[in-house]
């Protein structure tokens, strides 16, 4: 299975894997807070596609929005909800990344 395939299985987006891997390496250099736009930029997906999942996440609780600056137009930002379910994700998302060729993340192939 390729990483995407994983990600659909596992989470119900293709993308999702890929998001939270940018998130998680991202936000440290960014005063911990990312975009669409910087995520999408450095997965090559496009904001169409980053979109739903960074709301996904945070409709999940593990991102945080940060409020807008230049009011309702302005870029929205968000922040890692450092917590035992992101944790959790990202370690998710770091295996099937490393491994997304085996029949399996959790048992290498015999």
């Amino acid at each position: 299975m390729t990483r995407r395939e994983y990600s659909a299985a596992l989470f119900g987006n293709r993308f999702v894997a890929e998001v939270v891997t940018a998130i998680q390496r991202l936000a440290p250099a960014h005063d911990g807070a990312v975009t669409t736009r910087l995520v999408a930029s450095n997965t090559g997906l496009s904001d169409s596609l980053v979109r739903p999942v960074m709301l996904r996440l945070a409709e999940a609780g593990l991102l945080t929005s940060i409020e807008r600056v230049g009011g309702p137009r302005s870029t929205l930002r968000y922040r890692i909800r450092r917590a035992p379910l992101w944790t959790a994700v990202t370690e998710a998302c770091a295996i099937i990344g490393a491994d997304s060729s085996a029949d399996s993340p959790a048992t290498p192939n015999a």
